[in-house]
C-alpha cells in the first residue's frame, strides 16, 4: 500500500510538473510568436534600406541607371532638369526654391464654387497646397537655378558647377 501511495505521488507530482511547463508554455507562446514577427519584420526593413542606399534611381538622358540618389531630375551634360505638369493652372500658383542642396516646389490651388436656385445662393471657396522637396545632386549649383511656369508646365533647370560638367 505504501509503494502505491509513493508511486500514485509521484505520478501526480510528475504531471503537475508537466502541467506547469505546458501553462508556462502556452501562456508566452503567442508573444514568442509576436517576437519572431517582429524581429524578420525589422531584418525585412533594413535590407530594404540598404537595397535602396546601395541602388538609387538617377535619370541620365531619359534611361534610369543606378549611381546617386537622384529622383525627378534628368540629368545632360551640362545641367540637370525637371519637367513637371501642374494640373488646373488657371487656379494654381507654383513657387519654387533654394534651400542648401533641396529643392522645394510648392502649389497653391484656390477653387470656388457658386450656386444660385431661386431665392437663395451659396458659395464656397477651397484651397489646396502641396510642397514636394526634391534634393539636388552634389554636382549641381541651386543657387542658379532658373524656372518657368507656362500653360500648367513647371520647368526647372539646374546647371552643374563647372568643375562637374562633362
Amino acid at each position: 500500500m505504501k509503494i502505491n501511495i509513493l508511486l500514485t505521488l509521484a505520478i501526480f507530482n510528475t504531471l503537475s510538473i508537466q502541467a506547469d511547463m505546458n501553462l508556462e508554455e502556452n501562456m508566452y507562446a503567442p508573444a514568442r510568436q509576436m517576437k519572431m514577427l517582429d524581429d524578420a519584420m525589422e531584418r525585412g526593413i533594413q535590407e530594404q534600406h540598404q537595397k535602396n542606399l546601395d541602388n538609387p534611381i538617377v535619370f541620365k538622358d531619359d534611361k534610369a541607371f543606378h549611381e546617386a540618389p537622384m529622383v525627378n531630375l534628368v540629368e545632360h551634360d551640362n545641367s540637370y532638369t525637371l519637367e513637371q505638369n501642374i494640373e488646373d493652372a488657371k487656379s494654381t500658383k507654383v513657387k519654387v526654391s533654394v534651400s542648401g542642396n533641396e529643392l522645394t516646389i510648392s502649389t497653391e490651388t484656390k477653387t470656388k464654387d457658386s450656386m444660385n436656385s431661386g431665392n437663395s445662393s451659396h458659395s464656397s471657396s477651397y484651397t489646396s497646397t502641396t510642397t514636394q522637396t526634391i534634393s539636388i545632386p552634389m554636382d549641381g549649383n541651386g543657387n542658379e537655378m532658373q524656372h518657368s511656369y507656362e500653360n500648367g508646365i513647371l520647368k526647372v533647370t539646374i546647371p552643374k558647377r563647372a568643375k562637374f560638367k562633362h
